[in-house]
């Protein structure tokens, strides 16, 4: 599959302040984000040209407004392009080839991509059980706990898993004396 691109604004999908240009592809079979460019001012002219227009200020680009949400654009790319595959399967009906064509791109685009799976609550709530049985026991780095108790990993990890766990589950956070907040 070649590549393709999508120009976005990000975060707010009308004003930007950030000019994205995503490219798809796959990659070991797989859809797949293959590239992207993060500009924080208006290009002349697009693809991205070496000339700028002087009526946008140029935005600075951190890391607080680069966590773009790759997984979710990439979904929205492959359901586009199913989309057009079961459209072509009405235009092109009875073509030869067409149609063992169009399997075949679907099947690739339904393979699962590769990445993490989501963070399953029961696991959630093992973690959070741990990380209260290490705070009640005293312990001063209670993510090296949960690591040694559901790892292995990293104690980076066990914090990811932590903190995954308070941003969905964070009443089981509470320890004994908590004020609820």
């Amino acid at each position: 599959m070649e590549p393709s691109a999508q120009i976005l604004s990000w975060p707010d999908p009308q004003n930007g302040p950030l000019l994205v240009r995503v490219w798809y592809g796959t990659s070991e079979s797989r859809p797949a984000v293959v590239g992207v460019e993060v500009w924080g001012i208006e290009p002349l002219e697009r693809p991205w040209p070496t000339e700028w227009r002087g009526n946008r200020e140029p935005r600075r680009i951190t890391a607080a407004n680069v966590r773009l949400p790759l997984g979710r654009w990439l979904d929205e790319w492959v359901e586009a392009a199913a989309g057009l595959a079961r459209a072509s399967r009405e235009l092109y009906r009875g073509k030869p080839g067409h149609e063992e064509t169009v399997q075949r791109f679907e099947a690739e685009l339904d393979r699962k991509r590769r990445g993490r799976a989501p963070l399953s609550e029961e696991f959630l709530r093992s973690v959070a059980a741990e990380w209260r049985g290490a705070v009640s026991a005293g312990s001063r780095k209670p993510a090296k706990v949960v690591n040694e108790r559901l790892g292995p990993t990293s104690d980076s990890n066990a914090r990811t898993w932590i903190r995954q766990a308070r941003l969905r589950m964070p009443e089981l956070f509470e320890t004994e004396g908590d004020e609820p907040k």
